[in-house]
């Protein structure tokens, strides 16, 4: 007599015959562009915060947003952080300093205003439009928390 069954008790009864001859198929370590279409024995973990700094992601002015309180503001341009560089000096009140997306926030700096918002006058800078605490920033650790799960055990490896 044959027994019918479906996809999904098929698959449990090879899951469950797999499981009861404990088969353990070997770990290889393998140089990352050998990985596409492999499959993950163990979880992948971020080994530090992603991004490591709060991180820019538009061109424009960081800045202290109690500074913005009257419209337009005119702030002290104190420098520049060009993406891959970071500003040494804190950004205190009345100042700001040009920074390019992908660029570390400087430090006393909590948004960063769009340089379309902006007029330059030397090395004054009138800020037109006000911007909220964290506005056109990428938080330290808000891609992956050091530590926190990145890719899953059991997934197949991909291009992506």
């Amino acid at each position: 007599m044959t027994m019918v069954v479906t996809y999904e008790q098929a698959l449990s009864i090879v899951q469950e015959r797999i499981a009861a001859a404990n088969l353990r198929l070997p770990i290889e370590t393998v140089p990352l562009d050998q990985v596409r279409g492999r499959v993950l024995a163990e979880d992948v973990t971020a080994d530090r915060d992603l991004p490591p700094f709060h991180r820019a992601i538009r061109d424009g002015y960081a800045l202290r947003t109690a500074d913005l309180s009257i419209l337009p503001a005119v702030l002290r341009c104190v420098g520049e952080v060009p993406a891959g560089r970071s500003f040494e000096a804190e950004v205190g009140s009345g100042q700001c300093v040009s920074i390019m997306t992908g660029a570390p926030l400087p430090a006393g700096a909590d948004a960063v205003v769009m340089v379309e918002h902006t007029v330059s006058r030397g090395s004054d800078i009138e800020v037109q439009r006000s911007v909220q605490p964290r506005e056109n920033i990428v938080l330290r650790g808000s891609e992956a928390a050091q530590g926190a799960r990145v890719v899953g055990r059991g997934r197949r490896l991909q291009a992506a």
